[in-house]
């Protein structure tokens, strides 16, 4: 297993834990912005019914000054990658546990699996990144936060 150790400061935590996960994920800076801020607030109020409520809404319009039209946007791939996920019938949300760093002791690790397809039809030699796209992204996430619960 390759291992990769890199020494941060508890206030980088979430972003340097969110850049990690981003080479599966595939989130644009500003959308890895808002993600950011919204781990934030979840690790702040672990018990928020609904994190992309209206109040949080308007903090991050007002914190990152993005538009209501844009978070619309940035919750709807949010979803489609599975980092969203429905919290109860309500219509209300909660972050994925695998997008959430656990702490344990002083480190925090992350799993990333890379499935390798085994299907000699498949022609590699024209790979364009966007077939990684979502659902194995979705499907990733799902394999980490897997992993997580199980650890």
């Amino acid at each position: 297993m390759n291992k990769l150790v890199k020494t941060i400061t508890p206030r980088e935590l979430t972003k340097e834990f969110l850049l990690s996960l981003n080479g599966v994920l595939k989130l644009t800076d500003r959308e890895l912005d808002v993600l950011s801020e919204l781990v934030a607030i979840h690790l702040d109020n672990p018990n928020m019914s609904d994190i992309v409520c209206t109040a949080v809404r308007k903090h991050i319009t007002n914190i990152k000054g993005v538009s209501k039209d844009n978070q619309s946007r940035y919750y709807s791939k949010f979803k489609t990658l599975g980092i969203l996920r429905p919290a109860k019938r309500d219509g209300s949300f909660a972050l994925s546990s695998a997008v959430i760093p656990e702490i344990i002791k002083d480190r925090v690790q992350i799993i990333i699996v890379l499935k390798i397809e085994n299907n000699e039809d498949t022609d590699t030699s024209n790979t364009d990144d966007s077939r990684f796209d979502v659902s194995m992204a979705r499907q990733e996430s799902r394999t980490v936060e897997q992993v997580s619960q199980a650890a």
